[in-house]
């Protein structure tokens, strides 16, 4: 089994791209679950940091489902890392519960998505004018790290197919 994180800034094709991948190659995603709960919640719910927390948590319990099911292939549409700059942006501080996850549940390869798409507006997204910045965050702790990772580039079926070039290659 292969954990695949699709990581980066808003508004970088995320989630298409874990449905095109799970389209193509089969196995199985494990959803944004920050945005599956502030859309219940709604755009206005004044989150806090315990929540990001809790969202970071939900995730590694959908990753551990998921592995349940010996499935070759999970795609996590955004992962810990996500949370981690999240977490650091919005409240200037590590989260240890994040960075724990972050740390202790790496994936066998980040697809870090490069923000060349054109930013669509969200009502969960706040960041129009920040994404190379905050790409730079994302490929930094990947470094640092020393996770295996590939920049995704590209606009449309281009953007997939690099995708699915880094997996099939092993990258």
């Amino acid at each position: 089994m292969r954990k695949i994180a699709i990581t980066g800034p808003e508004s970088c094709g995320k989630s298409a791209l874990a449905s095109h991948l799970y389209q193509v190659l089969g196995g199985t995603v494990v959803p944004e679950f920050s945005r599956l709960f502030l859309e219940e919640k709604g755009s206005d719910y004044p989150y806090t940091a315990e929540d990001v927390e809790w969202m970071a948590e939900q995730t590694m319990n959908m990753l551990i489902k998921a592995s349940s099911n010996q499935r070759d292939l999970i795609f996590c549409d955004g992962d810990f890392l996500v949370y981690l700059i999240w977490y650091r942006e919005i409240y200037g501080r590590e989260s240890e519960t994040i960075y724990s996850l972050f740390e202790k549940n790496a994936f066998d390869l980040y697809l870090l998505m490069y923000p060349d798409l054109s930013w669509e507006p969200d009502p969960l997204r706040v960041n129009p004018h920040d994404r190379l910045r905050l790409f730079g965050l994302y490929e930094d702790e990947l470094r640092k790290s020393k996770l295996p990772y590939v920049v995704i580039k590209g606009i449309g079926p281009d953007r997939f197919k690099a995708a699915e070039n880094a997996i099939l290659r092993g990258s």
